[in-house]
C-alpha cells in the first residue's frame, strides 16, 4: 500500500490538474500519465512501488479526461506500461514479483513545474 505521507499532495494536484501547470493531463494518453506518475512518485522517494499502488494515487488525484471520464487505468494498463518503458526513457524500471523499482530517473521537468507554480500560487496564493 502506497504511503501518502512521504508525498506531497498539494505538489502532486498542482502539476496533474491546475490550469496553469504546463503539461493538460486531460490530453495526454495513458501511457505518457502512467510515466508521470511514475516519476512524481520517484521525486518523493518512493521508488519501490506496485501498479496496486499507481492506481492507487490515480484515485486519489481524481483526474479527469477532456470529455469528464475518469482517467483510472487497470492494473494491467499500468503494469504493461510500466514493463516496457523504452531504455532511453527519463525512467528506468525493474520489475520482480509484481513490484515495480525505480533505477533511475530524472525528475528535473517536474521539479522545475512544481517551483512555477509554487511561486504562482503565492503571488496569487491559489493552486487553481
Amino acid at each position: 500500500m502506497l504511503d501518502f505521507t512521504k508525498l506531497n499532495m498539494d505538489e502532486i494536484q498542482a502539476y496533474c490538474k491546475s490550469d496553469k501547470a504546463i503539461i493538460n493531463f486531460q490530453l495526454l494518453p495513458s501511457f505518457m500519465i502512467i510515466q508521470e506518475i511514475a516519476i512524481i512518485l520517484a521525486s518523493y522517494g518512493v521508488t519501490e512501488f506496485s501498479a496496486e499502488d499507481v492506481k492507487e494515487l490515480f484515485t486519489a488525484l481524481d483526474m479527469h479526461n477532456e470529455k469528464g471520464r475518469s482517467i483510472i487505468p487497470s492494473r494491467k494498463k499500468i503494469t504493461g506500461v510500466l514493463e516496457t518503458q523504452p531504455r532511453n526513457s527519463i525512467i528506468t524500471l525493474t520489475e520482480k514479483r509484481r513490484i515495480f523499482t525505480v533505477t533511475k530517473f530524472d525528475d528535473s521537468g517536474y521539479r522545475c513545474e512544481i517551483e512555477r507554480l509554487v511561486a504562482s500560487r503565492h503571488s496569487q496564493n491559489t493552486f487553481h
